[in-house]
């Protein structure tokens, strides 16, 4: 039986923990998901941003759980409120990386910041020593000249023809899920979208090394996981058998000292993309990514609409 149906609730779940029923690691990763979908409600916050919000949450997930009392209060309540306190300061730290950026790009914007607001002059550069700074890839300066859409001429089949803007969210969507395209997908997606076949494979191809590479490093990260794993159980054993206060010590040590690994590398490999980013899609089609936010959007909510799907088998049958 799985878990959602032996624990209906979180609430249920968290409370069959502290009775002693349930496994911890179950539950944080109940409350993990929660935490990682919270950005996505929120606006001018994407996927990527979720991530980043998880891996400053997670160390107060235990304290939550080890905490929470039913008084009257759900655990998703309690849960809700903390988040949106926790997201104020992970909002607060995003707004002044944008002003550093700011600062970078445009003096002028960072004069009115000083004089605005006296303090911010002291956490931040001054606008002469951030003249000098490289803007990264993907700035508002190297966006500005990106178009807002890939160039597409839908065919029509048998009356059926997809329009435009279905047809950039069906090749977005495609993109998305790159590994599960080979070379005939390509050239299915090519020829509904109405893009040029080798043109469409070369931008999964970049993609998919930018994804192999990706997978290399879950493996990698996912094989250290394991080692440290490995050595906090040995510590633990160690730990048990220890003899006297000084060896128990030492021990005792050891092992939260691969604990401590074994947690950062379990947030390490959550941080690997596991599919294409949005903005690895924006990179690799020179639009910007605000686009490819917006598209993939609306894009899921049609494809599953039957109107949708109908038109597209139409499409598909003839390729």
């Amino acid at each position: 039986m799985s878990t959602n149906n032996t624990y209906p609730t979180l609430s249920d779940h968290v409370i069959a923990w502290q009775a002693g029923r349930a496994e911890l690691a179950a539950v944080v990763g109940r409350i993990s998901d929660m935490v990682c979908r919270y950005p996505l409600g929120k606006a001018g916050y994407t996927e990527d941003d979720c991530a980043d919000f998880l891996l400053d949450f997670y160390p107060r997930i235990t304290r939550l759980v080890r905490k929470y009392r039913p008084a009257g209060q759900t655990f998703e309540s309690y849960l809700r409120v903390t988040m949106k306190f926790q997201f104020r300061t992970f909002a607060a730290a995003r707004g002044t990386e944008k002003i550093r950026l700011a600062l970078a790009t445009a003096p002028a914007v960072g004069n009115e910041v000083f004089e605005s607001s006296p303090t911010f002059a002291a956490e931040l550069p001054t606008p002469d020593a951030a003249a000098g700074h490289t803007l990264p890839a993907g700035s508002p300066e190297e966006r500005k000249d990106r178009p807002a859409s890939v160039e597409l001429d839908p065919p029509a089949v048998g009356g059926v023809q997809l329009t435009r803007g279905e047809a950039q969210r069906l090749l977005f969507l495609a993109l998305k899920s790159c590994d599960r395209l080979d070379s005939d997908g390509c050239r299915r997606v090519a020829f509904v979208v109405g893009c040029d076949p080798e043109w469409l494979e070369d931008r999964w191809l970049a993609l998919r090394s930018a994804y192999d590479r990706n997978r290399a490093r879950l493996h990698a990260a996912s094989r250290y996981r394991d080692h440290c794993w490995f050595e906090a159980r040995l510590a633990e054993a160690r730990l048990e058998r220890a003899v006297d206060e000084e060896e128990r010590e030492r021990r005792r040590r050891d092992r939260d000292r691969w604990q401590e690994r074994l947690e950062t590398a379990r947030m390490r490999i959550r941080r690997i993309p596991t599919a294409p980013t949005h903005g690895d899609i924006a990179r690799v089609l020179e639009v910007a990514k605000g686009t490819v936010d917006s598209s993939i959007f609306k894009g899921r909510r049609e494809i599953r609409k039957a109107d949708f799907q109908t038109r597209l088998a139409t499409l598909i049958e003839d390729t």
